[in-house]
Order: C-alpha cells, then structure tokens, then sequence
C-alpha cells in the first residue's frame, strides 16, 4: 500500500525536478549569451561570467533548485 500512496507524489516530484533542471540549463546559456554580447576581453567576460551565475545561484530559487535535484536523484 505504502508504494501505490507513493507514486504519484515520486511522479510530480520527479516532473518538478525535470521541469527545475530543464529551466537551469536554459538559464544559464542565457547567461552567457547576456555576457557575450557586452563584447567585453576574455578574461573580463570569463570574469562577468562567473559573478552573473554566482548572483543567479545565490538570489534565483530555480538556479538554487536545480543542482539540488541533481544531486538527490536516483
């Protein structure tokens, strides 16, 4: 009985994770498309980066989520 209750809650908590992941990936090549078109040098644009996607991981719940769900999966 335990596993039938359990299923449709591993089932949205695996959708949500897909979803969360899915956002991560697209976020963070948006990123770096924001930081190479400010047509900075390479070690600016490897600096601005850096600081784009620590700002993200640190204010953007999605960001935060998603290598959590990564990293709890099974």
């Amino acid at each position: 009985m335990h596993s039938r209750c359990c299923a449709p809650i591993s089932a949205a908590i695996g959708a949500l994770a897909l979803a969360v992941t899915t956002e991560f990936y697209e976020r963070l090549p948006a990123i770096a498309r924001d930081v190479e078109e400010l047509g900075l040098s390479p070690l600016a644009s490897v600096a601005e980066l850096l600081t784009r996607t620590a700002l993200a991981l640190r204010d953007d719940t999605v960001m935060q989520a998603a290598p959590d769900f990564r990293s709890n999966a099974h």
